[in-house]
């Protein structure tokens, strides 16, 4: 039995047409569109000699708005001779140069209200969130076609959500837009006890303070300022800002408690990671946020 860690990428997807929220089911019938259709007509070239195809779509055996992805891909249009590990000789590869070597990618992805969490099984040689969400989008218009009169055009906006240290993460961003405190209700003060106390007046388990710059501002202090307040009052943080490079950028102190890597088994011949090994680690994360 061979072990190998896997890096984890943690992404944030929401939905819009023309400045107007799509409701990210919408993605989940796309994904499911894509999945449906002849295997050699889900492939796609995503580079000049790479490719990409959508093997299998399984809803999570641990929650219904879960859905668990593998693709592969591959290079072509080259073939290296290949090496004996022992004697050093060469000989001619088989490979056509029509094909290549399988490679697989695991994705996990949990459908909220507006938003979509993405873990995406990180490597050089697999599908990135970009060639995975341009994959999608090359499907599109004939997603909508099938269907025009139940079914909604949309673009994607992507954050990533990274995974270091939350206060360093605050500092190394160029500005902070909007941030969402997460606080228990017992820090309601006493100023709305009566509200609290009227007719068909309950609070959840939990409050949500949303704060939004003006445009052009930074409100960076005050999501630090708030993170150092006393942790039993603020339970979760989310901030949205904009990195130096000037790519969007999701802190989230949920998903930053989170380990990096997973521990997953490879298929002892193939050296493919077996994914009941996998996704069953993605899906606990996804089942863990926002809970």
């Amino acid at each position: 039995m061979s072990i190998e860690k896997r890096k984890v990428g943690f992404y944030s997807l929401r939905l819009n047409n023309n400045g107007e929220c799509v409701h990210p089911s919408q993605l989940r019938h796309l994904i499911k569109f894509v999945s449906h259709l002849p295997k050699e007509e889900r492939g796609y070239d995503i580079g000049e000699n790479k490719f990409c195809n959508l093997e299998r779509l399984n809803i999570s055996k641990f929650g219904k708005n879960i859905d668990n992805l593998t693709f592969f891909s591959g290079k072509f249009n080259h073939r290296p001779p290949l090496i004996h590990h022992k004697t050093s000789a060469e000989r001619d590869s088989p490979k056509l140069l029509e094909e290549a070597e399988k490679e697989n990618t695991h994705v996990a992805i949990k459908y909220l209200d507006d938003e979509v969490i993405v873990i995406l099984e990180e490597r050089k040689v697999g599908v990135s969130l970009v060639q995975m969400l341009t994959y999608f989008r090359r499907f599109l218009n004939i997603f909508i076609e099938d269907k025009p009169e139940e079914r909604e055009r949309f673009n994607i906006k992507f954050s990533i959500i990274p995974k270091d240290d939350f206060y360093k993460e605050i500092n190394k961003l160029k500005r902070i837009s909007y941030g969402e405190i997460y606080s228990d209700k017992s820090v309601f003060t006493n100023e709305y006890e009566g509200l609290r106390e009227t007719e068909n007046f309950q609070l959840d388990h939990e409050m949500i303070l949303r704060i939004k710059s003006k445009r052009g501002f930074n409100i960076q202090n005050v999501i630090r300022n708030v993170w150092n307040m006393d942790k039993k009052k603020v339970r979760k943080i989310r901030a949205y800002g904009v990195g130096q490079d000037g790519n969007a950028v999701l802190l989230d102190t949920d998903i930053m408690k989170k380990i990096e890597y997973v521990s997953v088994e490879l298929n002892s011949v193939t050296g493919i990671v077996k994914a009941e090994t996998i996704f069953p680690k993605f899906d606990q994360i996804l089942i863990d946020f926002n809970n």
